[in-house]
């Protein structure tokens, strides 16, 4: 799967299989993707194109710690 870190522009994608999460300034956008991208997800739906649907996201228990923390895990995976 491929993850998309907002960066607070207006975007275009093509493509019917994109979750868009909206959240308040408590995460930081780098360390949900690199969370979401070691989530052993649940229930996903295909056999050869594996579906993501808001459900999956919303039914799965996210620890969340400090802004700061958050903003480091998330600096560390992207380089």
């Amino acid at each position: 799967m491929l993850y998309v870190v907002y960066q607070g522009e207006d975007e275009y994608f093509q493509d019917s299989n994109i979750v868009w999460l909206k959240h308040d300034n408590r995460l930081d956008n780098k360390f949900l993707k690199q969370f979401y991208s070691i989530v052993k997800w649940q229930g996903l739906e295909g056999s050869t194109i594996k579906r993501l649907y808001n459900k999956n996201i919303l039914d799965t228990d996210i620890s969340i710690p400090s802004t700061i923390e958050q903003n480091k895990i998330g600096m560390f995976f992207n380089n």
